[in-house]
């Protein structure tokens, strides 16, 4: 590592290598609103927040705190138009804020603390039903949050549901449905209803959990009702759900084998005889039949074409120059060339028993240099070491300690030490272990909360944490902890605080470590920071679209040529960062 005291503010400017992508500079469209008296209906632009007709007509621009979103978007038959203003990092500013005839923006009157993201119209037609989202203490709790009601004449708030302590309440769509009110618990992947008696009953999903089934959802974002069934929008499988009141699905559209037909839908309503998907990622907006067999007319972005990601986590670099990708609700590991083409993939693993079995939801997938590779598997909640074929060398779910054993519950992460030990990192059940290929463990960190990451460098480990918000160093022999610390210093003394660090990636002279706020930091020996990159602000101050920026970056590598490469988790992509002079 260089020892040299010269810190620098580095910029860089990227472009998508790997993964189909919409052209960023065309509307957002991820959400749908219809005009009661005139039924016509209108895409959200919830980026550069504005109104668009789908047909003749001009754009409505509204606008919002800076630096915000347009989470939902609700048209009153008697009071007009109201938004929900938010960020995606969940941090604020909020507003639900109400759009008069003559285009001016007001403050709807909602209690100031409450963040609201999702909005329907009440039955008694003076009022809407609010989903608002728990925030984060600065501790790392999860506070408030709930549905409730809001008179427009009154203002007056009233609760109807408050979720159980701590629990991250993300309910990010609403709907009403003959006096029960049905809304969208996203971090729980799950349909919820709420009845006029106030009992809470799971329609759809399993709760916790996410996977691809006809009765499980993975990251759900909306909910219509129409006629006592019901729209849904699956956005982790790509598809479109229609089912009727029990949960079971009727019909559906896209989905992950049906790659190209959806991306990341939003958002769903049906209108005169035809039913409108928001497809975000697609920046498009598409019209369906009712039976979801035919698309009609689409508004927008093309169609998807070529290799496609979902929600890649880990990115690795092999020794002949391939990329390995765990292209995570993809369900597979795949290996791409230096020009983002395809050479390999594997959705299912070949046990020494001879029997497949299916990947599910691989967090990462590193290489050694003899090209084998863990896995973790983390919805099969194993660790496996696999050739490129997916024929299973060895597998645990189990590690093994001196005086006990740890289950793994949900592997987010492995790297190779050598060719025969390896670095497994569990989130759920919160450790961090040295192991040989059989989970025999040489130590186990456990006073930890939710770590994503860790990677060795010489005579240490360093750990990520964002749930403690912090950076851990243990000694990679002992796994002794050192220290723990989420504020790192320049020669200068000029702090550089972290949000959530969840990556972090040793290479030959520095430690590279990424946080929420797509903040990256290279720390030295001596653990000053050389140089850092603000991509968080980058982001802010962004509102015209590109890829100079990624939006939720899930890992990274560096090559010789001082690029960074970067797998978006959200925009479905590796995004490869160069240096700006």
């Amino acid at each position: 590592m260089d020892d040299g005291h010269h810190t620098s503010q580095r910029v860089f400017a990227g472009q998508p290598i790997v993964g189909w992508v919409a052209d960023d500079s065309l509307p957002w469209l991820g959400r749908l609103v219809e005009q009661p008296d005139t039924r016509r209906m209108f895409a959200i632009d919830v980026g550069k927040q504005c109104v668009i007709p789908l047909g003749p007509g001009s754009s409505r621009q509204v606008e919002g705190p800076p630096g915000s979103y347009i989470f939902d978007a609700v048209w009153h038959q008697t009071h007009g138009l109201f938004f929900a203003f938010g960020q995606s990092n969940g941090r604020g500013p909020w507003k639900l804020a109400h759009v008069r005839e003559d285009g001016s923006v007001h403050d709807a009157g909602v209690p100031a603390k409450n963040a609201v993201m999702s909005l329907c119209h009440a039955d008694d037609e003076d009022g809407l039903i609010l989903g608002v989202a728990s925030v984060e203490e600065a501790g790392g709790r999860q506070v408030g949050g709930g549905i409730a009601s809001f008179s427009l004449t009154t203002r007056a708030f009233t609760w109807l549901y408050q979720p159980p302590p701590g629990e991250h309440f993300v309910p990010s769509g609403i709907c009403s449905d003959s006096g029960a009110i049905l809304f969208v618990h996203t971090s729980k992947h799950a349909l919820m209803r709420l009845t006029p008696q106030g009992q809470l009953e799971c329609v759809a999903g399993r709760f916790g959990r996410p996977d691809g089934d006809l009765r499980s959802l993975n990251s759900p974002t909306a909910v219509s009702a129409h006629d006592g069934q019901y729209l849904l929008t699956d956005r982790g499988n790509r598809r479109l759900l229609h089912m009727d009141r029990e949960g079971n699905v009727l019909s559906s559209f896209g989905g992950t084998t049906d790659h190209m037909s959806l991306v990341d839908p939003r958002h769903a309503l049906i209108c005169q005889g035809g039913i409108y998907v928001a497809d975000l990622g697609a920046r498009a907006v598409l019209e369906l039949d009712t039976d979801l067999r035919t698309t009609r007319r689409r508004w927008g972005g093309p169609e998807a074409t070529g290799l496609m990601l979902s929600r890649p986590r880990s990115i690795d670099r092999a020794p002949t120059g391939e990329l390995i990708i765990a292209d995570t609700n993809n369900n597979r590991v795949i290996g791409v060339d230096q020009h983002g083409g395809l050479c390999w993939q594997f959705h299912k693993v070949k046990g020494v028993d001879g029997q497949s079995e299916d990947l599910r939801w691989p967090r990462s997938a590193r290489i050694s240099g003899s090209g084998r590779l863990v896995v973790s598997d983390s919805l099969n909640s194993r660790v496996l070491v696999v050739d490129k074929t997916g024929s299973v060398e060895s597998e645990f779910t189990r590690v093994i300690a001196e005086d006990a054993s740890f289950a793994v519950s949900d592997p987010h992460d492995g790297r190779w030490i050598g060719e025969g030990e390896l670095l497994v990192v569990d989130s759920d059940s919160a450790w961090v272990a040295r192991v040989d290929c059989d989970g025999v463990a040489t130590w186990i960190v456990t006073d930890l909360r939710d770590p994503h990451q860790a990677d060795i460098h010489g005579r240490w480990v360093v750990i990520v944490d964002p749930e403690l918000d912090t950076v851990l160093l243990v000694d990679a022999v002992t796994g002794a902890e050192i220290w723990r610390r989420n504020e790192f210093f320049d020669s200068s003394g000029t702090s550089y605080r972290l949000f959530k660090p969840r990556v972090v990636r040793a290479t030959p002279d520095c430690v590279l470590v990424v946080d929420a706020d797509c903040q990256v930091i290279a720390l030295q020996k001596d653990w000053l920071v050389r140089w850092a990159w603000d991509g968080g602000a980058a982001r802010r101050n962004r509102r015209a679209g590109g890829f100079d920026v990624p939006d939720a970056p899930r890992d990274l590598v560096t090559d010789a040529s001082d690029r960074l490469l970067l797998s978006d988790y959200r925009r479905n992509c590796v995004l490869e960062l160069k240096t700006q002079c």
